[in-house]
């Protein structure tokens, strides 16, 4: 089976989910050495925002929404992709991932949007941008 595509929020429906998204207990959480982990989810079934600092700032970035994903780690490039996490059929979601090589601009209005809407002004600049 393929990647399942589900479609992508238009940006007023990205912007409702992002400001619905609510953090998750950082007690709950397991934190990298010297830094911090942030995690926030909701609105929809593997909505999910991840965040990393530590003292230098921001060192990982992820936004996950219907089978779709945008990263960037320190360092790194920006990542997309889409994965089977939206595949009922699979025994196991996020089995399969596939990177493309050239991010949609679409994608990444929405991730944009989403971000925005729940104040993640900085980690959208940084994500997106490369910028801190």
């Amino acid at each position: 089976m393929g990647v399942v595509r589900a479609q992508l929020p238009t940006l007023e429906e990205a912007a409702a989910l992002g400001a619905a998204l609510v953090e998750v207990d950082a007690a709950l959480l397991r934190h990298p050495p010297g830094g911090r982990r942030r995690w926030l989810t909701g609105g929809e079934p593997y909505l999910n925002v991840s965040i990393e600092d530590d003292e230098r700032g921001l060192s990982f970035v992820e936004a996950r929404f219907r089978g779709r994903f945008v990263r960037r780690s320190r360092g790194g490039a920006l990542a997309t992709g889409e994965s089977d996490e939206l595949e009922v059929a699979q025994p196991m979601p996020a089995s399969k991932v596939e990177r493309l090589t050239a991010a949609r601009t679409e994608v990444l209005d929405v991730v944009r949007a989403l971000l925005s809407a729940r104040g993640l002004h900085e980690e959208a600049r940084w994500l997106l941008d490369g910028a801190g």
